[in-house]
């Protein structure tokens, strides 16, 4: 069933990451590299699952996977910070679940392009 709807499912997530992603106040520096990779999901996939463009769907991978290596590093930035001192000065204000949130949105993301991968390549034009 997910590799039929795989599309409508990323489409799904990445509005309701969209969403939610605006709702959560105001965004940290890293949070801006985030929204670039989650925000054009909407719009891509939504076109891509009404034409049934189903081999667009590997191509949702790196972004999806660059989206969630920003969110891994901000959960580590909140819970060892000494770890990125010199890496990263700008403090983190919004709080850890926004981080996983988006986290979660990003594994499902690429969980299930992984999913739409698989029925692209068999089929047959």
């Amino acid at each position: 069933m997910i590799q039929k709807y795989g599309l409508y499912i990323i489409w799904v997530v990445s509005s309701l990451g969209t969403l939610g992603s605006l709702y959560i106040g105001e965004p940290s520096y890293l949070d801006w590299y985030q929204r670039i990779c989650l925000f054009p999901l909407v719009f891509i996939a939504g076109i891509a699952a009404w034409r049934g463009f189903l081999s667009i769907a590997p191509y949702f991978i790196p972004q999806a996977l660059i989206g969630l290596g920003c969110s891994l590093y901000q959960i580590l930035l909140l819970k060892k910070p000494a770890w990125f001192s010199s890496f990263y000065s700008e403090q983190v204000s919004s709080p850890l679940c926004s981080f996983v949130f988006a986290g979660i949105f990003f594994c499902i993301l690429v969980f299930s392009a992984l999913l739409s991968k698989k029925q692209s390549s068999q089929i047959v034009l």
